[in-house]
């Protein structure tokens, strides 16, 4: 790593040349607010990020242009069309997934106590297994009509939810009451009536 320090506002910069990145490295690093990946990272590993404390104070991942598997977009790293990782502290209300993102990984969204709206865009195809999960101050979310898989236990722990929609077009999903079910009715995937996942 280069400039990587334990101060406020500290940048980890992954060295040019690096392949491979194990973040967990990087987990309890005090002040630690962004990462920062060069065009030769291909693979990143991390089994700390679902930790309360790992990453705690982590408000952006930022990307060489030029890498060919990761970018950064508003701060958050996505791998291919998928999203990979919001930072945990992330400063905004509000999260826009970039256009042309047909998945959420899971972890995702992890601990990410800030963001109140999460504005998913269309052409989004899954939402993986906690891909959005103990997001405390998360209140609304849309689902797109374009949602085809809403993985079991995709968002769980974010107790403030209580506006959750879909549009009545989606051939896959309904929300009745609070209530995310599939189509048929037949299963149901979250119940938000009283605020609760």
């Amino acid at each position: 790593l280069v400039g990587c320090s334990s101060e406020v506002g500290a940048v980890a910069e992954v060295r040019p040349g690096t392949v491979s990145v194990a973040l967990d490295a990087l987990a309890r690093l005090e002040g630690l607010e962004t990462i920062s990946l060069p065009a030769s990272v291909r693979e990143i590993e991390t089994r700390r990020w679902y930790e309360p404390d790992s990453f705690a104070q982590l408000q952006a991942f930022t990307v060489a242009e030029d890498n060919p598997v990761f970018s950064s977009y508003g701060g958050i790293l996505y791998q291919g069309e998928s999203l990979w990782a919001c930072p945990k502290n992330y400063p905004e209300k509000l999260v826009l997934v970039k256009g042309g993102t047909k998945e959420i990984l899971p972890g995702a969204f992890c601990q990410c106590n800030q963001i109140e709206t999460i504005q998913l865009a269309g052409g989004l195809e899954s939402i993986r297994a906690g891909a959005i999960s103990s997001c405390r101050s998360l209140s609304r979310l849309q689902l797109p009509l374009s949602l085809t898989l809403f993985e079991e236990g995709a968002i769980r722990y974010c107790y403030s939810l209580g506006g959750l929609s879909v549009p009545g077009a989606n051939r896959q999903y309904v929300v009745e009451n609070g209530l995310l079910m599939d189509k048929a009715r037949e299963t149901l995937l979250l119940a938000v009536p009283d605020g609760r996942t």
